[in-house]
Order: structure tokens, then sequence, then C-alpha cells
């Protein structure tokens, strides 16, 4: 049997995007072993496809010299020792993202553009994998979990099963990714206007918080004046893993996030998705997935194809201290909830399914 030893550290969007890679090498035949960090095991632990998984986090066990050199000289002999190995650090990062290291993070946005706006990072990783052939272009990713992971989730909405159930990510790990902001007055319009409707809002601990100073010198309360204190809007942020909220996005009716791997995820399950896109293009992130509403924001910009760990190079806007491109208009968004909520359909709950209908 052919053997393939594939590597992948990165955050929960990136493992979701190499996941259809796995898919491909099982079905040619290939034995896999698959060394991933923590993020990754949230995406891929219960991959049936994979034979052996390694968890291995580099920012906790490459701390110095000696571990460095052993772990390049660990990687460098899986080249000789399996029939095919694939690293995927970089893939993505300075191959369609341009990092601030690199002198691409400071061509003119419409080079970076030409060169990374049209590519969708499912395809991208399928030729980095030397999977070249047009019959693997086009293809989404698989996330696998456990009965008792459905079974936990259809419990706690089953409340709710009579209801439009919306989950709501307030923000991402990046400033490109805070729509925390234009949360409150989409929401509260959403729920006047559709009674029959539930919102469970996400995000990290900080979210909760009724003061957060963000480091743009700006204060930030993503949870207060949302929703009038009934069950209608029920706050999850900072009280849930990563993990639980991915599987609750597959029982839900719509998924509305910033550019992140919630969203991302939910592509990957086939969940009617809004994706607020900013730094990456439509084609990018969402060029293969069904079920799919996502909105480009409207500066002039977006997309600027850069990972933006600190905002220097943005535009800012001076009330927010946030960059303009995550001032979504709240009708552009009130508007593609409510295609999404005219197609919408309930789950069925009994039985859960890797098969979910698509929209055409």
């Amino acid at each position: 049997m052919k053997t393939a030893y594939l590597v992948r550290y990165g955050a929960y969007g990136d493992h979701c995007h190499m996941s259809n890679v796995i898919k491909a090498l099982d079905e040619l035949g290939y034995n896999i072993t698959f060394e991933y960090n923590y993020k990754g095991a949230q995406i891929h632990t219960y991959n049936p496809r994979v034979n052996t998984h390694k968890v291995f986090e580099p920012s906790e066990q490459l701390k110095t010299k000696k571990s460095i050199r052993d772990w390049h000289l660990r990687l460098n002999a899986y080249q000789d020792n399996y029939d095919l190995y694939v690293n995927f650090a970089r893939s993505l990062e300075d191959g369609l993202i341009a990092s601030e290291d690199t002198p691409e993070y400071f061509w003119p946005l419409k080079d970076r553009r030409a060169k990374n706006a049209h590519v969708c990072y499912y395809d991208r990783s399928m030729i980095w994998a030397g999977l070249t052939d047009k019959k693997y272009m086009g293809w989404t990713g698989e996330i696998y979990f456990k009965k008792e992971e459905h079974d936990h989730v259809r419990k706690q909405l089953e409340p709710y099963r009579d209801k439009f159930v919306i989950l709501w990510a307030l923000r991402g790990t990046m400033w490109q990714k805070a729509v925390c902001h234009i949360a409150k007055d989409i929401c509260n319009e959403w729920l006047d206007k559709h009674p029959d409707s539930v919102i469970i809002t996400t995000g990290d601990a900080p979210c909760k918080e009724w003061e957060w100073v963000s480091g743009h010198g700006t204060t930030i309360a993503p949870e207060r004046g949302l929703g009038d204190g009934s069950a209608s809007l029920i706050h999850k942020s900072g009280r849930m893993p990563f993990r639980q909220a991915l599987n609750i996005a597959r029982y839900v009716n719509l998924v509305v996030t910033p550019e992140t791997g919630l969203g991302i995820g939910a592509g990957v399950l086939g969940v009617p998705k809004i994706m607020l896109l900013t730094a990456a293009s439509l084609k990018n992130i969402v060029g293969n997935d069904k079920n799919d509403f996502s909105l480009q924001s409207d500066a002039w910009c977006s997309p600027c194809t850069r990972a933006i760990y600190n905002t220097k190079s943005c535009t800012i806007n001076p009330e927010t201290k946030l960059p303009i491109c995550v001032d979504f208009d709240k009708d552009r968004v009130l508007n593609r909830m409510e295609e999404a909520y005219e197609l919408h359909y309930m789950q069925n709950w009994d039985e859960p399914s890797d098969e979910r209908p698509v929209y055409m």
C-alpha cells in the first residue's frame, strides 16, 4: 500500500481548507499519517480516512535550538520514508496570503489581487499536494463528529426546533475579522421583524465582557445591547469550545460569521451561511461552497489578500479605530439574511447525516 505523510500546523480554517486532500488521497489508496497542531485536532481527530494521527504544537515544543534541529531532521526523514510527503506550511500563507515580512505585502493592490484573489484555497491545497488533475478542482472539505457530540448538541437545541436558528460569530482572531460592532443593530432589527427566530452568539471570551478595551484605543462591548433579555438571543461567547460551536453550526438554519474558521467549517458542512469577507476574496474562501450567501466588504481595499496581524498599513475608521473593511452596511447583511430565510428548511433532528440538502 502506498503511504503518505501530511503535515499541517495552522488555524481552524487552514485545516478545513486542506481536508479535501485527505479524502482524495484516501480514495487513491494511500495509508495516511497526519501530523497537525492542537487546532487541527479540533478538525481531524475523528477523521476515519487518517490511519495514524500525530499531534504536535510547534509553539510549545520548539523552544530550543536542539528541538528545532531535531524537528527538521525528523520531517526531512519522512520525505525518504514515505511514498508521498506533503508539508502544507506556506501553502496558503505567502502562497495566496501575503505576510508582512514579504515584499508582496507592499505590492500595489491590483498586483496582489491579480496573483491571489482568483484561486480557491481548496484548489490551492490540492495543487500543493500534487493533485493537479481537473477532477480534483472544485472540492470542499470534511469534518467528522462522534454520535455523542451530535446527541449533546441536538439536546441543547431541541427547545428551538420550531424556530429559525441563527449562529452569529462576533469576531475572529484578527482585527479585520471584528464585525462585532455591527451586530447589535442587525440582530435586534432581525429579531423585531422575525419573532420566529433565535440568535446564538459566539466568539472568544472578551466578547462577553461589559467593557472590552481593544488594542486600538476604543471600547467595544459586543454583547451589550444585543437582544432584550428574552430567550430569543442566547449569548455563548467564551462559554463553549470551537468544536462545539462548529457542531452547533451543523444544526442551525443560518450561520453568520466574519472571515474565520467557524464560517469555513459551516461551508464544509453545507450549512447556509453568510461570511463577511474582508482580506480574502469570495473565490478564495467560499468559491467551492454550496448554500453560500457571503458578502465582500465594500471597502476600496477589500480584498487585500494580506495577513493583517497589525493594522498600521490599513485605512482605519476614526470612530471605531477598526479597519474600514469591517464596516459592513446593515441593509446589505439583512438582505442576505432574508434570502437565506426564504430558503430555509428545518434540519432532521433524529438522524444526523453527512449529507445535507443543497439549494440550487
